[in-house]
């Protein structure tokens, strides 16, 4: 139908030499997009994506993604959308598994509110497109129309969202309020600070601090210091999905004083100082958990706590140590643990963790035992549900077995 209908582009895309060689899945996807754009009357769009460099070679699953989106983008907004997306400059050099995320995104955004998405589409956060600009269209996109309305008649934000507010605007999802106060005229200078990271694995990592009230002490770089010491210790890219972290120092959180959602950490506003070995050691494990999040809840928890001392520990120069006391009062294994109630399990899960975690870090030798750590964050990636006890035994190796076992059973 489209050499009949549409000779010259037919005989365009023919011309593309990874068509010629057969398709994969994703290319295959791809053209079948693009022939639908210009069966539908879209040919200015069909032709524009076959202008784009990056087509010319072979086309990856980020861009087929970002393809078959412009297509659900057209159908809906009748291509107003499109043209403005196709437009972009981030989108001729190929395409980024986030930037194809952030057209998604713009596509549900269009589906609620088509001038929303156009209005937001040119905002100035969006023309080129880093970290914390992908993280805080996320966001955008998560907020009622009445929260989305009040945050963006922000006297601030009159002209658009621009690239420095675009890591504040990211926490919004969680506490509008608080981001429209660091966000006002008159916002006190402690409320917010941001900074750029260069990571040596990771790249660059954008970093934010937002306060529900001001303080007289800043903490960026006991927080830069644990996003970087954690990278280190691993010796595997930071994994933040959206080379972003927020900080929000908020009274209004879970009783246990912290949360940690993806690339969100929310800490109690008494754990903000930097002469507080007890705040130090909470922000250092709640970085820590970007490593230890998809695992056994010992796991989690007892690495989290054991890098949160290795972070403090190597910035002052001392050994490190346990940090939680023990025994635990219901359990003294990781068998034994297992078998608790929720509430139960979580009253030890830290201790017992970390002290399994510890003894091999002591028997091992620091070089083995981080070697066996990695080894374990890789393995977790892979794990159906994370990694257990057979990771740890299989990451560790044969010298670990009796520590291993002493901790796991008892024996």
């Amino acid at each position: 139908m489209l050499v009949r209908n549409k000779p010259d582009l037919a005989d365009e895309i023919g011309a593309l030499g990874w068509v010629a060689d057969g398709v994969d899945d994703s290319e295959r996807d791809a053209l079948e997009d693009i022939i639908d754009f210009a069966l539908r009357r879209y040919e200015a769009t069909a032709r524009a994506l076959l202008d784009m460099p990056w087509l010319a070679d072979s086309v990856s699953d980020a861009e087929a993604l970002a393809i078959a989106e412009l297509r659900h983008i057209i159908l809906i907004a009748k291509n107003d959308l499109a043209k403005s997306v196709l437009a972009l400059s981030w989108l001729a050099d190929g395409v980024s598994d986030s930037e194809a995320d952030s057209i998604y995104v713009l596509r549900n955004i269009d589906f609620r509110d088509a001038d929303e998405a156009l209005k937001m589409v040119g905002m100035p956060f969006l023309q080129t497109l880093e970290g914390a600009d992908v993280r805080a269209l996320y966001t955008l996109s998560r907020l009622n129309a009445d929260r989305l309305e009040d945050l963006l008649s922000l006297p601030t934000l009159k002209d658009g969202i621009t690239d420095d507010d675009a890591p504040v605007i990211a926490l919004a999802g969680l506490k509008p309020d608080v981001v429209g106060k660091a966000l006002a005229p008159d916002a006190d200078a402690t409320m917010v600070e941001r900074r750029t990271v260069d990571l040596p694995l990771a790249g660059e990592v954008d970093l934010v601090i937002v306060r529900a009230r001001p303080v007289a002490r800043r903490g960026m770089d006991l927080f830069e210091n644990a996003v970087r010491e954690a990278e280190n210790l691993m010796g595997e890219p930071f994994p933040a999905p959206y080379r972003y972290v927020g900080l929000l120092y908020d009274d209004d959180i879970p009783a246990d004083g912290t949360t940690n959602a993806i690339d969100i950490i929310t800490i109690l506003p008494n754990y903000d100082s930097d002469d507080s070995r007890w705040g130090r050691l909470t922000l250092a494990h709640e970085v820590a958990h970007f490593y230890w999040r998809r695992d056994a809840g010992w796991i989690n928890e007892g690495m989290a706590q054991l890098m949160a001392s290795a972070i403090e520990n190597r910035r002052v120069g001392t050994p490190i140590d346990f940090t939680y006391s023990g025994p635990c009062e219901f359990a003294r294994t990781v068998t034994e643990l297992e078998a608790l109630s929720r509430e139960q399990y979580r009253a030890c899960y830290r201790w017992i963790g970390e002290g399994l975690f510890v003894s091999l870090l002591r028997t091992l030798g620091e070089d083995a035992f981080w070697e066996g750590a990695r080894r374990l964050y890789v393995a977790s990636l892979d794990a159906d549900g994370g990694a257990g006890i057979d990771e740890v035994r299989q990451a560790f190796g044969a010298d670990a077995s009796d520590v291993i076992d002493r901790w796991y059973e008892g024996n």
